[in-house]
């Protein structure tokens, strides 16, 4: 998949807007990485004294279309919202299905699922 890094800014830019309102943009990081050979995606969570980070990490091996990405990049921005917005972690529970539901509300055409399963 070509022009990926503008993908995933023109996808983060997307979900922060109308999704998280545009509050996810201090300290946010999104890298590839080709060690990820099993997952598609994760969420790094973080905090230091003054402040919630977060950082996704892309698996350049899995995701090989716009349509992986865009999943998941969705599926990870929702356990990073529930860290960033409201200061907690939870896997897939309340929260992240709140933020899901949200998602797919402005992104009908999602299939966001708790597990990333796709095929390499």
């Amino acid at each position: 998949m070509s022009h990926r890094e503008g993908y995933v800014l023109m996808l983060f830019k997307k979900f922060n807007e109308a999704v998280a309102n545009n509050r996810l943009e201090k300290s946010f990081k999104i890298v590839w990485s080709g060690r990820l050979r099993t997952t598609a995606g994760r969420a790094l969570l973080s905090r230091n004294s003054q402040q919630h980070m977060a950082e996704i990490e892309l698996s350049s091996k899995i995701l090989n279309s716009f349509e992986k990405l865009f999943q998941t990049i969705c599926h990870e921005l929702c356990h990073c919202t529930v860290w960033l917005i409201d200061h907690t972690k939870g896997d897939h529970g309340p929260l992240w299905v709140k933020w899901m539901r949200i998602t797919k509300a402005h992104f009908p055409q999602l299939q966001i699922t708790r597990c990333h399963n796709y095929e390499t």
